[in-house]
């Protein structure tokens, strides 16, 4: 599987560019909806340009994204849709579903009045970013920050942190001092500490011991669960 494979690529990964990564980390969760994707749709999507998704594409090999998009769809047609418990095709390729209920308080605790403020640090900036363009999109105003001392003297009234663990010091520095006076949301761990200083969090359960050092893969769930979200304040 091509995008699998460049997944596990870390020379590769280490090569691309912000853009690059949020681009691919888009079509690695998409993977199963590729018919319905275009190099358009994307730099709309992205706020990329075309270009931009065409030179991702030079470097994993092929020519253009029609000869990324050919490849996709044939590994696609491979799989048997019933090893799927669900349909999850507009998704992601893998299994993982969210609780729906976290997703829709999620979702109904966010305030399109208030600017919200990302955070993420590490591999979670790429789901920083990729949020940040989905709740641009839909007429938030979203900030992404990266740097956890600019957070603390902002003191935004919500707050996203995203932390695969939860158990990352930056981000529970950032929960224990704000939780008084900020909103807190998270994509983390279950019962991980973010989990249990967040007013609003959508989990996961997966164990961090499957994943890479290097940790790119660990952010497939996470950019599902942006996914959900998205298409959950869709229909608000």
């Amino acid at each position: 599987m091509i995008l699998e494979e460049k997944l596990e690529d870390n020379a590769f990964m280490n090569d691309l560019t912000k853009q690059e990564r949020i681009i691919f980390m888009f079509l690695l969760a998409h993977r199963n909806n590729f018919a319905n994707i275009t190099s358009t749709f994307l730099a709309k999507e992205l706020y990329c340009t075309t270009t931009s998704v065409n030179r991702l594409c030079k470097k994993m090999g092929v020519d253009g994204f029609l000869d990324l998009k050919s490849i996709v769809k044939y590994e696609v047609s491979k799989f048997k849709q019933e090893e799927y418990p669900i349909d999850i095709t507009n998704y992601t390729y893998s299994k993982f579903i969210p609780n729906m209920q976290e997703v829709q308080e999620f979702c109904n605790g966010l305030d399109k009045e208030l600017p919200i403020y990302i955070y993420g640090s590490g591999a979670s900036a790429i789901t920083a970013e990729y949020l940040d363009r989905k709740l641009t999109r839909l007429g938030f105003t979203s900030i992404v920050m990266l740097d956890k001392f600019l957070v603390l003297k902002v003191i935004p009234k919500q707050l996203i942190i995203i932390s695969n663990s939860g158990e990352t010091a930056d981000s529970i520095n950032i929960a224990t001092l704000l939780s008084n006076d900020t909103t807190i949301f998270s994509l983390t761990t279950f019962n991980s500490v973010l989990h249990s200083y967040s007013h609003y969090c959508i989990s996961h359960k997966y164990s961090l011991d499957n994943y890479s050092s290097i940790n790119h893969d660990q952010q497939v769930h996470l950019i599902t669960m942006v996914n959900f979200i998205d298409d959950q304040l869709r229909n608000l």
